[in-house]
């Protein structure tokens, strides 16, 4: 039975209350609640959720959350977007989604090189892609991916100038790693589930990059 827009406040301040004592039970059941706020346009507790998860985020809540995504595919992006509101430790996960939002994920780009190095412990990506800020202009971004836990190539690690993926590159964050797609299945926010079946990904606890003009 669907609830109404009345029963659905009084039950987030229901859960505020319960907050007190059993904090992440009472998270859990915001999360549980907020398809119900959204359906409804309940937006003033649908905003109230969101500050509630973003401001408590930790690892039990971002394991339920992973958990969620797939149930309802037109929240897949608030709940990958709760998770990875999480901090990275050493890596600022927002600067890096944002560049890579930045190079339109790299469409139309270029794999120029993978070098794994014999430690496995850390690697080099560098792809070609057209610059956001001239038009017309390409430029190098070199990806610095340290402390690696699992990656995947598909062929040999030193393979270059390999067209990405018709969906570019995704990056994403599974508490407590980060995790790169060269080769994402889908053009939706990551899950870990694809991102493992990649032809080309990296899970890692860090990663850098710098940026260098295109040059003939």
């Amino acid at each position: 039975m669907n609830k109404s827009y009345q029963e659905i406040s009084d039950l987030l301040s229901a859960y505020e209350e319960l907050f007190a004592d059993h904090p992440d039970q009472a998270l859990k059941k915001m999360i549980d609640l907020y398809p119900s706020a959204d359906e409804v346009f309940n937006h003033e507790v649908a905003d109230a959720i969101e500050l509630w998860v973003h401001e408590n985020i930790n690892n039990e809540l971002v394991v339920y959350l992973q958990n969620k995504i797939g149930e309802n595919k037109n929240l897949n992006r608030v709940y990958t977007n709760w998770i990875n509101s999480m901090n990275v430790t050493g890596q600022n996960y927002n600067a890096l989604k944002e560049l890579v939002e930045k190079i339109n994920h790299g469409y139309d780009g270029l794999i120029y090189s993978i070098k794994v190095d014999h430690s496995l412990k850390e690697a080099e990506v560098i792809i070609l892609v057209s610059n956001p800020d001239i038009k017309g202009q390409w430029m190098y971004v070199t990806f610095h991916i340290q402390s690696l836990k699992e990656f995947t190539i598909s062929q040999k690690s030193n393979m270059s100038h390999v067209v990405l993926s018709p969906y570019g590159m995704q990056v994403s964050y599974y508490s407590p790693y980060l995790y790169i797609d060269f080769a994402p299945r889908e053009d939706e926010p990551p899950t870990l589930k694809y991102t493992l079946l990649s032809p080309i990904y990296f899970c890692c606890e860090s990663i850098s990059w710098e940026i260098e003009d295109y040059k003939e």
